[in-house]
């Protein structure tokens, strides 16, 4: 995810078999945004010249031409230091802005990634950036639905609820 305020990349969570050091959800493993000018080179080609933002495949051997020809960035490094042999990068974008990234690497020796797969990726993309903004909305409803508009205070209908919430706990927890 990227946090903006903070200039950085945070991992919410490493899926599968995990290098060394690796946590499944990670608290603090977190990169500067300035450590991946790719990402941000390659957001702005794409978005620049009116198309979509898809996923790409990287290798460890870096990129075979193109525009990053003969750049090893960052993200090529640290599949060399963990021992991925290719990953594929989907942008997850939400309101018209990078929220953040599906990364899925494999170890070396693996088939490298294709374009099938960077296309799928942009698939899961696109349904995980859907499921984020859903979350998004579903969260201002219940906002909107429990607090005064004017006064951004708890209405009647929050005061309701928690009152008949504790009433049920103390049913539950009442020796009689």
């Amino acid at each position: 995810m990227w946090e903006r305020d903070l200039g950085r990349l945070r991992v919410l969570v490493n899926a599968g078999e995990r290098a060394e050091g690796e946590e499944e959800f990670p608290e603090r493993e977190a990169y500067p945004v300035h450590q991946f000018p790719e990402i941000t080179e390659f957001l702005h080609e794409r978005w620049a010249g009116g198309g979509e933002p898809n996923a790409w495949v990287e290798t460890a051997e870096g990129p075979s031409g193109g525009h990053f020809a003969g750049y090893c960035h960052q993200r090529v490094s640290a599949l060399r230091r963990r021992g991925r042999g290719c990953c594929v990068v989907a942008p997850i974008v939400l309101h018209g802005r990078a929220w953040g990234e599906l990364y899925v690497a494999r170890p070396v020796g693996a088939p490298v990634f294709g374009r099938s797969d960077a296309d799928f990726a942009t698939v899961l993309a696109a349904v995980a950036a859907a499921g984020i903004a859903q979350t998004e909305r579903l969260e201002e409803v219940r906002r909107l639905a429990f607090t005064d508009a004017l006064t951004g205070l708890a209405n009647r209908r929050a005061v309701d609820l928690r009152l008949d919430e504790a009433v049920e706990r103390l049913a539950w927890t009442a020796p009689w």
